[in-house]
């Protein structure tokens, strides 16, 4: 009896481990995760160079509007003096 006892207590040491299903099912969970972490910062690459473009956009329409604001003042300016010199 006490022999049968060591014996079974060593197959159990022996035998300690993960069996092929659990470590395939550990793999699949693993792969989901990275699958959603990898989704989400794809998601937000994609957010932040949106937005980064349409921060470029909207700062080169800004510039391109002063510019044209500023030379219509100019020729404006232009043309007033050209009234006033031909009053004289």
């Amino acid at each position: 009896m006490n022999r049968s006892l060591r014996l079974s207590s060593r197959s159990k040491r022996l035998q300690s481990g993960f069996t092929l299903v659990e470590l395939m099912i550990a793999t699949m969970v693993f792969s989901v995760i990275l699958l959603v972490i990898t989704y989400g910062v794809v998601r937000f690459t994609n957010s932040y160079y949106k937005g980064l473009n349409s921060s470029t956009t909207n700062s080169a329409g800004t510039r391109a509007s002063s510019q044209k604001s500023g030379l219509c003042r100019i020729s404006r300016s232009r043309s007033m003096r050209g009234q006033f010199d031909s009053n004289r």
